[in-house]
């Protein structure tokens, strides 16, 4: 059986994608944007696994930060919370 990719999606990642020197390479662009209005707690409550990892406020991958974040791509496309990504890819059949 034969498969193919469908789609690539880059996702952002708080802490590297906004530290990175916009001189240097092209910045985090999203042209993708996923509704997770339903699961935005979901989301939370996972990232909570993975303790060190998640500082506290106002570091870009604290809870709170990753809230503002999803509000904010939420209000780019008019969603009350969502997740953004940049297209790479998707094969038009």
């Amino acid at each position: 059986m034969v498969q193919s990719v469908k789609r690539i999606l880059s996702f952002e990642v708080p802490s590297a994608t906004e530290w990175q020197s916009p001189t240097l390479a092209a910045t985090f662009v999203p042209n993708w944007f996923e509704d997770i209005s339903t699961t935005k707690n979901k989301k939370l409550n996972a990232l909570k696994a993975y303790g060190s990892e998640i500082p506290p406020w106002p570091h870009p991958r604290s809870l709170k930060s990753i809230e503002n974040l999803t509000k904010i791509r939420g209000s780019n496309v008019g969603f009350e919370y969502a997740e953004a990504f940049e297209l790479g890819y998707e094969k038009i059949i």
